[in-house]
């Protein structure tokens, strides 16, 4: 019995031990990926990482599935969008190669990092899908009847207003400091009065599609426009403005993020540039949240105290 009882002694200390040993091993590498994932990255690492493409891939599935899925599956499509963004950091790089090494040297961290991707998940949230399909099929339709101003207005409103709650969500989430109140913008807001149907080109044959790609090309413009405009915003005067205004699918695009352009057309503007793209709306709905959401509460408001 003592030598039994000697054994098994001698085999829990053996387990100990290795155990020990493993946790030992394991421990560095895990420290080691812990400490990456804190380490400052740049600019450019993080618009040519594979977290970027990923992010970028996830929400493109999310607006064209049905197209890109036919087209390889997800690896497949992950690959196209990783050499998608490569050859945007490219294209910066031969247009502004300043520019392009100042990216290479300006630093981010985890905080910085993290909220840039944060907002870029927004983009295949199920909510903005949503508000986007409503917003373009507003457009399409106040086109196709020749509808003016307060036609397009009342047709934002009406299909938007099922959905108030998701813009308020967004926005609330857009805007967590309460930096941007919904009733900013009045119901006659100007960029709505100064558009006029007929000098636009017609949304009623450009309902949301895909680009023949399955909108990868575009898309990962639009998740790089995205990314370095959240690095405008955190980094401030030292991000250079130039690889953003570069990638902008509209000219106020980049102006706006600086604080340049009045909001009179940009949302009127950007729809313009955008459609059918659905990448593109989407990017225009967020860059507008507040005058989207505050047309459809004031248009609510005033319908109600019209009973």
């Amino acid at each position: 019995l003592p030598r039994v009882a000697a054994a098994a002694l001698g085999v829990a200390c053996l387990a100990a031990c290795g155990a020990v040993a493993l946790l030992g091993c394991s421990a560095p590498g895990a420290r080691a990926e812990a400490a990456r994932a804190e380490a400052p990255a740049t600019v450019r690492a993080l618009l040519e990482s594979g977290e970027l493409a990923d992010i970028t891939t996830r929400n493109l599935i999310a607006i064209n599935g049905d197209a890109l899925m036919a087209e390889g599956g997800h690896d497949a499509v992950l690959a196209r969008v990783a050499r998608a963004l490569k050859n945007v950091s490219r294209e910066i790089q031969d247009a502004c190669p300043e520019e392009h090494r100042k990216l290479e040297r300006l630093k981010v961290n985890a905080t910085q990092r993290a909220a840039a991707f944060q907002e870029l998940s927004r983009f295949g949230d199920a909510r903005m899908l949503g508000v986007t399909r409503s917003v373009a099929e507003a457009f399409a339709e106040n086109t196709a009847e020749r509808g003016d101003a307060n036609a397009l207005r009342r047709r934002l409103s009406e299909r938007l207003g099922s959905r108030l709650g998701d813009l308020q969500q967004l926005r609330r989430e857009m805007f967590p400091d309460g930096e941007i109140d919904v009733d900013l913008v009045p119901s006659g807001s100007s960029e709505l009065k100064q558009w006029h149907p007929e000098l636009e080109v017609d949304f009623g044959v450009r309902r949301l599609s895909a680009p023949s790609d399955g909108g990868i090309e575009s898309g990962a413009r639009v998740h790089a426009l995205a990314l370095l405009e959240s690095m405008q915003r955190q980094l401030g005067p030292r991000m250079p403005p130039a690889p953003a205004r570069m990638l902008s699918f509209f000219s106020t695009d980049s102006q706006k993020q600086q604080g340049q352009a009045s909001g009179e057309h940009s949302f009127m503007d950007c729809m313009t540039a955008a459609l059918p793209d659905p990448t593109k709306v989407m990017k225009c709905i967020a860059d507008n949240m507040s005058e989207v959401a505050s047309m459809v509460m004031n248009f609510l408001k005033g319908r109600a105290g019209s009973h």
